[in-house]
């Protein structure tokens, strides 16, 4: 079943949160540098990913950082 990927950015506190589907409880782990992911408590599918501190992460040229998830993207 295809999800639609949703965004969400909270300027003062500079997180960034991306998620699959809508919106559900998930139960969140820290992986290291500034990011988190959103995982079902069920399934154990990752369902979105936080990014915390994003505009230290983004906001110079050049700068880029791999999340350790897999993606496939389709358009309609």
């Amino acid at each position: 079943m295809e999800k639609e990927l949703r965004f969400s950015y909270d300027k003062e506190g500079d997180i960034l949160e991306v998620f699959k589907g809508k919106p559900k409880e998930v139960i969140s782990k820290d992986i290291g540098d500034d990011i988190w992911i959103k995982v079902d408590p069920v399934t154990e599918e990752i369902l979105g990913f936080t990014i915390i501190s994003f505009t230290k992460w983004f906001s110079k040229k050049g700068l880029s950082k791999k999340i350790p998830v897999m993606a496939e993207f389709v358009a309609n």
